[in-house]
């Protein structure tokens, strides 16, 4: 399997875990101790920068990387 399959495979599952992982850990502990029913906006923030550029931007790097060659024409193996 080409690198840039595993990096896409790699960072879709690596996304869906760390969002359900978060989202249930983040419910548990605003069910337990929080005021407001909502994220903080600043916990929010970091977690959009860390689903963006942790786990997103692999998957689009894998695919251009693997894609992009064939389109221009060129040898990528």
């Amino acid at each position: 399997m080409p690198i840039w399959m595993v990096s896409v495979l790699v960072s879709t599952v690596g996304f869906f875990a760390t969002a359900w992982a978060f989202n249930f850990v983040e419910c548990v502990y605003l069910a337990a101790c929080g005021g407001r029913p909502a994220f903080p906006h600043g916990l929010d923030q970091r977690y959009l920068v860390l689903m963006g550029w942790g786990l997103l931007v692999p998957v689009v790097w894998g695919i251009f990387s693997g894609w992009l060659p064939a389109f221009l024409g060129i040898d990528h193996e």
